[in-house]
């Protein structure tokens, strides 16, 4: 469905503004990293920090980088945003693109490090001829000091706790559809899309994602105790205590607790503890 935009001059009268269309990928690529808030949901969110843009994505702890993400952002939470851009024109924007984005939140949430994330920012401000220490001093205010903030990022990667943003001038409805079907059925992850187009002296962002009204964060979250009541009732009382003494476990071992809203449970930085 083509949208149609109208500019209404002072005689009241409906003047249609031209598309634009991107030339590609690059132009679209180039939007999002001078304005991050196109791809938030929530007009009043902080910008997020741009890490790097082609950020290597490798395939083992230490590998090299055979792949490259469009760009990572980090959120004024500590929670990162991978964002990948297609247009409309390629066709990998139909199913490929799912399989990459999913390829590239695995391998991410498993190899890339505290120090590798570090180091990129460190790299792209450089370029960019700006302190790192003035740049990340005012973006982590919310946090008690720069390394809280990037032990939220190592917790939050580690317990696969992450936004995926799908970035295109037009969608078709086979993405539509899986991005609606990611989002309500992926616990931690938050998947939508981001539709960018170009006109003239303008351009539109809109935002793609569940059908289903009620949010992640309005579901009933899960606690230790719901779910050991929930191990009673349907495997009885030998298998609530074994998974009691994981909790016991987990707290000796200063491992977080992070509860899912449909039963699940993960200790944070208990897989790839890097």
């Amino acid at each position: 469905m083509r949208e149609r935009i109208f500019k209404i001059n002072d005689d009241r009268d409906y003047i249609e503004i031209e598309s634009n269309d991107f030339k590609n990928e690059k132009e679209i690529q180039n939007v999002i990293a001078n304005n991050p808030t196109f791809i938030l949901k929530d007009s009043e969110e902080d910008a997020p920090l741009l890490i790097k843009r082609e950020l290597s994505v490798p395939e083992e702890f230490d590998g090299s980088g055979l792949w490259r993400l469009d760009h990572l952002f980090i959120d004024s939470d500590g929670t990162p945003i991978l964002v990948e851009v297609k247009r409309s024109a390629n066709s990998q924007i139909r199913r490929e693109i799912v399989g990459q984005m999913l390829d590239y939140a695995v391998k991410a949430s498993r190899y890339w490090t505290v120090d590798f994330l570090k180091s990129q920012l460190k790299e792209r401000l450089i370029n960019e001829k700006l302190d790192y220490k003035e740049v990340v001093n005012s973006f982590v205010s919310r946090f008690e000091s720069e390394d809280e903030f990037w032990k939220s990022v190592k917790s939050k990667l580690r317990s696969r706790e992450m936004k995926l943003v799908f970035v295109a001038d037009e969608f078709p409805l086979t993405l539509i559809s899986i991005i609606r079907f990611l989002s309500e059925e992926m616990a931690t992850i938050d998947v939508y899309g981001v539709s960018i187009k170009c006109y003239k002296d303008m351009i539109s962002a809109a935002i793609i994602e569940s059908e289903n009204m009620e949010s992640k964060t309005e579901k009933e979250q899960w606690n230790k105790e719901k779910i050991l009541e929930s191990i009673g009732e349907r495997c009885g009382d030998e298998l609530r205590k074994r998974a009691s003494q994981l909790f016991e476990w987990c707290d000796k071992n200063d491992y977080v607790e992070n509860y899912g809203t449909t039963g699940s449970f993960r200790p944070k930085g208990l897989v790839n503890d890097i």
